[in-house]
């Protein structure tokens, strides 16, 4: 991975749905090397800041930057090959093997009507190897188990080689085993030099996975850096309305609610 890539980001950027403003004055980075937590309450337009990146919602105001360049001056085919997106959930309706789902991430590393080629085979392989997958490749994936078909997914965005990666919600709804991979997982390609801007809502993953944070509230950046220096009290109080309770375990920090303000 290319470590000097200029990476991701956003100045000022501003998002509105039917007249409200649902993002205000956002701005943020993504690096390579660097793994970016997106946290904050529900509401707070931490989904809606990836849509945007993604040009999947308009945006107000504000500039977005891809590889240097303003994001209206780059190709869609070559977003395409600079940013990978794992949706919320990702859903998947269609009864494919996993291989085939997997090498749907190639895609745009093909031109129309070009074949698969051993490189393009290569990644898919070494996609479903990182996620631990690749005993499932010829399983019809639709009769995974929803930890499995997250690995599986993520094995898709991993399979594009894309330098950037945008992740929304990938442990939801997991089994702690499944959470702590998936983590893992986006950790390790971080260390290889990907960058990667993941939006979470456990705050414990996002302190102990995490490089970076920013706190949203109300559509703008109440908080952001290290995360020790984003979980604070104050900033948890006025962006959750919570008070914490804090406590020590083998060198690390668990932060767990205690009551509603």
């Amino acid at each position: 991975m290319n470590v000097e890539h200029p990476g991701l980001e956003m100045e000022s950027v501003a998002v509105s749905y039917d007249g409200n403003r649902i993002v205000e004055d956002v701005s943020l980075s993504v690096r390579p090397g660097r793994m970016t937590g997106l946290i904050g309450p529900n509401g707070a337009g931490k989904s809606t800041l990836l849509k945007t990146v993604l040009g999947l919602a308009d945006r107000d105001g504000g500039v977005i930057r891809l590889a240097g360049r303003p994001l209206e001056e780059v190709p869609l085919a070559e977003r395409a090959r600079e940013m990978a997106y794992a949706a919320q959930g990702a859903p998947v309706h269609w009864p494919l093997t996993v291989e085939r789902v997997v090498m749907l991430g190639r895609i745009p590393h093909l031109g129309p009507w070009q074949k698969v080629t051993e490189r393009d085979r290569e990644a898919v392989a070494r996609a479903l190897e990182m996620t631990d997958s690749l005993h499932l490749k010829d399983r019809i994936v639709t009769t995974l188990s929803g930890g499995e078909r997250a690995c599986v997914m993520l094995a898709r965005t991993i399979a594009t080689d894309a330098p950037l990666l945008l992740v929304d919600e990938p442990v939801a709804s997991l089994d702690p085993a499944h959470q702590l991979q998936v983590m893992g997982i986006l950790k390790n390609l971080a260390g290889q030099g990907h960058g990667v801007l993941i939006v979470l809502h456990d705050l414990n993953l996002a302190r102990r996975f995490c490089d970076d944070l920013v706190l949203l509230h109300d559509g703008r950046v109440l908080a952001q850096g290290e995360p020790q220096e984003v979980l604070t009290d104050e900033n948890l109080a006025k962006a959750y309305g919570i008070r914490a309770m804090r406590w020590q375990a083998e060198g690390e920090e668990f932060i767990v609610p205690r009551e509603k303000l």
